[in-house]
């Protein structure tokens, strides 16, 4: 499990608070291959998180759903980077808004 997909919003969580806990200033760059479109709009992505759901206990995730994710641990995503070369992979870039010093946290 190397990417955020990978893992329920649950792991994630914890993901995110062991970053923070190493290094609060550090900038967090997440590979994706999407995102997900919202409700009533077909694409292959909703097929795989059929599937990693039931075998792996993951999900993907629409862009609402990844924002919320970052925000419920204190992220923002400042920047978002595409890809080249036909496959829909992305990167988003994280910065912790520095909620208190690293010993609060």
């Amino acid at each position: 499990k190397h990417i955020i997909h990978d893992w329920s919003d649950e792991q994630s969580n914890i993901i995110f608070s062991n970053i923070v806990k190493a290094n609060p200033e550090a900038t967090v760059f997440i590979l994706e291959f999407g995102p997900m479109p919202g409700p009533n709009v077909p694409h292959m992505a909703k097929g795989f998180d059929l599937h990693m759901g039931v075998l792996f206990y993951a999900v993907e995730r629409t862009q609402e759903e990844y924002d919320a994710l970052f925000e419920q641990n204190g992220y923002e995503r400042v920047a978002t980077h595409f890809l080249s070369g036909g496959y829909p992979l992305y990167v988003q870039e994280l910065k912790f808004k520095n909620y208190g010093t690293k010993e609060e946290l």
